[in-house]
């Protein structure tokens, strides 16, 4: 099936024709009509002939014969300052070096004076209060007020001034207390002595490093059910203890009188 014949909706876009623009045709700069310079071109034998050795461009210009042994014509032989490209001597100007040059202005002589008698109109007083205004302020940068700077410096601060005062409050019901040996309302309680709190405080101590020791010496590998069960018994009691020390750090302890009958 062709489909260039085929029907399609690109057939009815016209097709314009493009012309491919062209690029200027290359000349060359050099004179294609000049000999070639140095040219041994349908020389013959053990002369050869060499054309336009000085590099001109004119034809004309007389063949010079050059031998195999190298020698050449020194009349037919090129100059100084002959050739195609250097046709003209260099000036005879003096070389002067760019750093040679004064980069700081002259010394003034004594004959040199200054400029005397400058005026001006100028109100320096206006134009500075003119410049003042229109000038866009500077960014002012705050600095941190420091601490020493402060009113509140060296003062303590109000909520250690209100625990202060609390603890205070207490210690000062406490000594009442203590003073008065104030026992609670029920008749059935006493006051620990020192002496007492800290018997037991000795007694639960040796204890505590006893069943510690026991259960340090334990293996670390539980296989049966008696082992978790020591171990188990020995962390309970260790706890136990642990708690009872904490409750005989207070200042006021009080126990049943077995003395009298509970209520």
């Amino acid at each position: 099936m062709d489909f260039g014949e085929s029907e399609s909706v690109y057939n009815l876009i016209p097709l314009t024709a493009t012309e491919m623009a062209k690029d200027k045709m290359y000349r060359s700069k050099h004179n294609p009509k000049r000999p070639p310079s140095y040219s041994t071109f349908g020389a013959a034998g053990t002369a050869r002939t060499v054309a336009n050795a000085s590099g001109l461009e004119a034809a004309s210009v007389k063949p010079n014969t050059v031998k195999s042994s190298g020698k050449a014509d020194p009349k037919q032989f090129m100059k100084k300052c002959s050739g195609l490209y250097n046709t003209e001597k260099p000036s005879s100007s003096v070389f002067l070096r760019p750093t040679d040059a004064a980069k700081k202005p002259v010394v003034p002589t004594r004959e040199d004076k200054p400029i005397m008698g400058l005026k001006t109109e100028k109100n320096f007083v206006v134009s500075n209060a003119v410049e003042c205004i229109l000038s866009v302020p500077k960014k002012r940068i705050v600095e941190p007020t420091s601490a020493v700077s402060k009113t509140t410096y060296g003062q303590v601060p109000k909520y250690i001034q209100k625990a202060n005062s609390e603890l205070k409050e207490l210690y000062e019901a406490n000594a009442v207390a203590e003073k008065n040996n104030q026992i609670p309302k029920e008749e059935n309680l006493r006051k620990l002595s020192e002496a007492e709190v800290s018997q037991l405080l000795t007694g639960l101590k040796r204890r505590w490093e006893e069943v510690n020791k026991a259960f340090q010496t334990m293996s670390f590998s539980m296989e049966t059910s008696t082992q978790i069960h020591r171990k188990d018994e020995l962390e309970r009691e260790m706890k136990i203890l642990e708690d009872a020390m904490k409750k005989l750090d207070k200042r006021f302890l009080f126990v049943y009188n077995d003395s009298k009958p509970h209520a």
